[in-house]
């Protein structure tokens, strides 16, 4: 019943991200990712 729930939510989510892509644009995605990377980056190095 959990994974249920769970893969609708995430339908959900992908739907309402695939709505905002089409009303906003790609370039929002692109700053999402590119935080997410330079997030990433950081957390990385400081694990060092």
């Amino acid at each position: 019943m959990t994974m249920i729930k769970a893969q609708a939510g995430v339908k959900n989510n992908i739907r309402k991200l695939n709505k905002s892509i089409i009303k906003h644009g790609s370039n929002q995605i692109v700053h999402v990712v590119l935080f997410a990377l330079f997030f990433f980056f950081v957390v990385y190095i400081w694990s060092k």
